[in-house]
């Protein structure tokens, strides 16, 4: 389980690690893409960001997705996708913001 501050610590490092291997400008297309609202209209926008992340960070993205809706199921309020989604744009913009001035 993870609880809102330890998932927005690995979506942080997550963020960070894009830039670090310049992927951040393909980091900021997918969630341009995502909030622009150019995914197919049938999906959640949380489910077309995973369809586009990268196969390397999909995993353990999804992990950490999992274990947070694990924490908050625990404590007998389940997130939905549209929570999530949001608690993950939140972390993204400070995390790209970070990334872009190291």
């Amino acid at each position: 389980m993870l609880n809102p501050e330890s998932f927005a610590r690995t979506l942080e490092s997550m963020v960070e690690e894009a830039y670090k291997r310049d992927r951040g400008d393909d980091l900021a297309r997918i969630v341009k893409r995502v909030l622009d609202g150019t995914h197919p209209k049938e999906v959640t926008p949380l489910a077309a960001l995973m369809f586009m992340v990268d196969q390397e960070f999909l995993h353990p993205l999804q992990e950490a997705i999992d274990a947070l809706r694990r924490w908050y199921e625990k404590k007998g309020n389940p997130i939905s996708d549209g929570e999530v989604f949001g608690l993950m744009m939140e972390i993204y913009a400070a995390a790209a913001k970070a990334a872009q001035k190291a």
